[in-house]
């Protein structure tokens, strides 16, 4: 019985000890994971500073091109309006005489008509290209703007409206070109038209009025490519800047996007640290709770054996005591039977005894029946003496 207890408790401790690795293998591997999951951590909380640190630099980059742009745009404003000045100067120009030529006003001074007719043709030639030109100018500003509403990872729509923006451009720069080619023809028939003035019929005048017209006609129209050219480079200039400040607004966009994701990688390398610390946690209460039963294991198995010993023991101390208790019980078997055998006799002579007592009693009773129907006898006593002693004398 013993034995089997302690097999039973061997096979427990062995069980205990085997879940025990067991245990102790699944809290190391959730440690590791811990302190991987830990260290992940770190690395996306760097990464997602730097990140950070980039969309603020990103964000600083678009408020100063923001800030460059609108100078630009200001400045291509201004450049077109002193443009457009020069341009009414220039057309002035030519209200200095009537349809046919004739001076009108102060004006010393007539003109050809078919040169007052080809300079304002040209004039309404340029006006159409300039009016094309604005077209052009708002269109590209429009799908400029449109490019930088564009929100982060809507990138297929930002690639569209960039070629937009490209096709924009091309084609602002073609209408530019356009202009410029008016505004020379504009200036060639202005300077046709200012050779061809001529002292006015309608009073006297001298030559250096004429000439001084002349300069004042042909000063106006020289400072028309000049002042184009300003335009021009102006909306250039404005276009490096657009495209500047759409590059660096690329670069928010894509910074943001990047944040976002960092963001969403460190939610998730959070949510995988708690969940392993909750793992590590577990595992190490269920080591502890391993460590415990295998403790007691332990103890029930020394129990175990230590019984088995002691039985063991016990068991050679009552063989060694083995043939002393076989004599012991043959000595008391043979007591046993002697008491008995004693006893028996006792009970014989108790029943012998018993027997007598019960003949006297009987004797008495008769004698007793017998004196009471008899007649009463003064002499009896002497009779029944001598009765008994005659039969002793008998019997002997």
């Amino acid at each position: 019985m013993s034995s089997e207890q302690r097999l039973r408790a061997e096979e427990a401790w062995k069980d205990k000890r085997s879940e025990l690795v067991q245990a102790r293998k699944g809290e190391t591997t959730a440690q590791q994971r811990l302190e991987k999951a830990g260290c992940s951590l770190i690395t996306v909380q760097d990464r997602l500073l730097n990140h950070q640190n980039a969309l603020t630099s990103a964000t600083e980059e678009v408020e100063a091109a923001a800030v460059k742009a609108a100078e630009a745009a200001e400045t291509s404003k201004e450049s077109h309006e002193t443009f457009v000045k020069a341009l009414f100067d220039a057309e002035s120009q030519l209200g200095l005489v009537d349809q046919r030529g004739a001076a009108t006003g102060d004006c010393a001074a007539d003109a050809a008509p078919d040169k007052l007719k080809k300079a304002q043709k040209a004039l309404d030639k340029l006006k159409t290209s300039m009016e094309s030109n604005l077209f052009r100018q708002v269109e590209y500003e429009t799908v400029e703007e449109d490019v930088l509403k564009v929100e982060p990872g809507r990138e297929r729509e930002r690639h569209r409206l960039e070629q937009l923006v490209a096709k924009a451009i091309q084609r602002a720069e073609n209408s530019r070109e356009a202009v410029l080619k008016e505004v020379q023809h504009f200036v060639e028939a202005g300077m046709w038209f200012a050779e061809s003035l001529q002292k006015t019929q309608k009073r006297p005048v001298r030559m250096d009025q004429v000439k001084a017209v002349q300069s004042t006609v042909k000063a106006a129209f020289r400072q028309l490519p000049k002042a184009w050219q300003a335009v021009r480079s102006a909306r250039e200039a404005q276009a490096k800047v657009g495209a500047q400040r759409r590059k660096v607004a690329l670069r928010r966009a894509t910074a943001v996007q990047t944040k976002a994701e960092s963001e969403a990688t460190v939610q998730s390398a959070s949510s995988e640290q708690k969940e392993a610390e909750a793992e590590e946690a577990q595992l190490r209460s269920e080591r502890s709770a391993r460590e415990s039963d295998l403790a007691a294991a332990e103890v029930a198995r020394q129990t175990a054996h230590q019984r088995e010993v002691d039985m063991k023991r016990r068991r050679d101390e009552l063989k060694a005591q083995q043939p002393a208790a076989r004599d012991a019980v043959k000595a008391a078997r043979a007591a046993e039977r002697e008491a008995d055998a004693e006893r028996k006799a006792l009970h014989a002579r108790a029943e012998k005894r018993e027997k007598e007592q019960e003949l006297l009693e009987e004797a008495k009773s008769t004698a007793v029946r017998q004196l009471k129907n008899e007649a009463y006898d003064a002499n009896q006593v002497e009779l029944a003496y001598e009765e008994r002693r005659g039969s002793k004398k008998a019997q002997e």
